[in-house]
């Protein structure tokens, strides 16, 4: 089953009455559209993903459409997740790297 867009005229919901794919439809693949609201980033900065010159969002390209499949976004999400950091420990660093340039 296809899930349209949840404010698409005729949008089908799925077994459990959500606009949510089903669990064998998880790893589907977005349009940018669909991705922006799945990511809650703009289309312009998944756009910018696209292109980065370092480990840029995996993507597919039909024609002039451009496609992202989610565990694959996911995955590159997961690359960038950010661990809790000590700041005072970052802030030494940083300054016995300036010391060290005098």
């Amino acid at each position: 089953m296809i899930n349209k867009r949840p404010h698409e005229k005729g949008a089908r919901t799925n077994r459990r009455g959500n606009n949510r794919p089903d669990d064998d439809e998880s790893d589907c693949y977005f349009d940018l559209s669909g991705l922006s609201h799945y990511a809650s980033l703009s289309i312009r900065c998944l756009r910018s993903y696209l292109s980065l010159p370092i480990d840029p969002l995996p993507s597919y390209r039909l024609s002039k459409k451009i496609l992202v499949r989610k565990s694959e976004f996911d995955a590159w999400m997961n690359r960038r997740k950010r661990l809790a950091s000590n700041v005072s420990q970052l802030v030494d660093d940083a300054l016995r790297g300036l010391r060290s340039k005098l």
